[in-house]
Order: C-alpha cells, then structure tokens, then sequence
C-alpha cells in the first residue's frame, strides 16, 4: 500500500505522515512491532500471572483455540512470512512463543527433550488449525476442537 493510500485512509496529510514515519517501511515495521507486543508479549505476560503451567496452558489454549475469529493481522503476517521486513519479526515472535510452550511443559515434570517437542506440536497444531479456520470456517466448534486439543494439555511425564 502506497503512503498516499494510508494517509488518506487516515484522513491525514501524506506531510502528517512523514512526521511519524521515515517512510512506508518504517510504518510496517512499527506495526509489527506493536504486533509482536500485543500478541505474544502482553500474552506471555498475562499468562505468567497464573501460578501453575496447566492454568497457563488451559488459558493459553482459550485464547489461541477458543474463538473461530481469525486475526487478520496474524493472517497477513503469515502471508508475507517471506518479506525482509517481516522474517526477522515472525522469527522471533516464533522463537518467543515456543520458548514459552517449552517452559509451560517443563513446568508441568516433562523432560527438557519432551517439553520442546510437546511445544513444537502445540504451535503447529496452533498453526494447522488457523490455515483451517481460514480455509473452511466453521468446519470445527470451539468445543470440539478443545476436546481433540486435550492431550496438548495434559501431556504424559
């Protein structure tokens, strides 16, 4: 989208938006930024508020799972994964949140080996079932999905 677009978009002054934004690309990355605070940041946060991992992994599901809403931010973030401007961003949001799901499963007595790929099957199947949702919207109710999802939240030791 070009500067002309999003300033009148905004209803402001292509001039207005220079003041805030070198340029488009600094504009894109200030909102992958907020992106990555609001979704993965505040989150973990939020989360780490509950004493034990299963409550953070339970309330970690409700949120990624619970609602067939697609974020259309996340959507198109994962679209353009391949931009320069937002591979480094997803790469880290990733590596962010699978640290996360790791410590969340060693929290509940997995072995560090277990944890990790208990994290991995978890985001991809976070992963899986938002290219489902996209796909073929109402295909699965919420609470369907969270009686399949109920192994990722309690994990053998």
């Amino acid at each position: 989208m070009a500067v002309e677009s999003i300033a009148t978009r905004l209803k402001a002054t292509k001039g207005s938006f220079y003041w805030h934004f070198t340029n488009r690309d600094a504009l894109v990355v200030a909102a992958l930024e907020e992106w990555e605070r609001r979704n993965t940041a505040d989150v973990i946060a939020d989360l780490e508020a509950h004493s034990h991992p299963a409550v953070q992994l339970r309330e970690l599901f409700h949120r990624a799972f619970g609602s067939a809403h697609i974020n259309a931010v996340d959507a198109a973030v994962l679209a353009d994964a391949e931009s320069p401007l937002v591979a480094p961003v997803l790469d880290r949001v990733t590596r962010r949140r699978l640290a996360y799901l790791e410590r969340a499963y060693s929290g509940l007595g997995l072995s560090p080996a277990d944890a990790q790929r208990q994290a991995l099957l978890a985001y991809t199947t976070y992963l899986g079932v938002f290219s489902l949702r996209r796909a073929a919207p109402g295909l699965i109710s919420d609470d369907d999905l969270m009686v399949a999802l109920e192994p990722l939240l309690s994990p053998r030791t």
